[in-house]
């Protein structure tokens, strides 16, 4: 499965995801991303979260509101 580029904002999301994992051994919550990736309401982030899933590059699961456990976030092709 090719995998479709990404915009510049979910970049931003998927790139904020992997280092705030890669340093707090957790997955941000909606609040953590929306701050950290800059965006002005959590409704950005669902959506850019929905894309980033729709397009092959992050598998999540919800496992609480606002919550989620990133599984996979691919940064080959930045």
């Amino acid at each position: 499965m090719q995998k479709i580029p990404l915009t510049k904002n979910m970049k931003r999301v998927l790139l904020f995801i992997n280092e705030f994992i890669q340093s707090n051994s957790a997955s941000p919550s909606f609040e953590e991303i929306k701050d950290g990736a800059g965006f002005k309401n959590k409704s950005e982030v669902a959506r850019y979260l929905m894309c980033l899933k729709d397009r092959g590059w992050l598998t999540y699961q919800r496992y609480k509101k606002g919550q989620y456990e990133f599984y996979e976030w691919l940064h080959k092709n930045r």
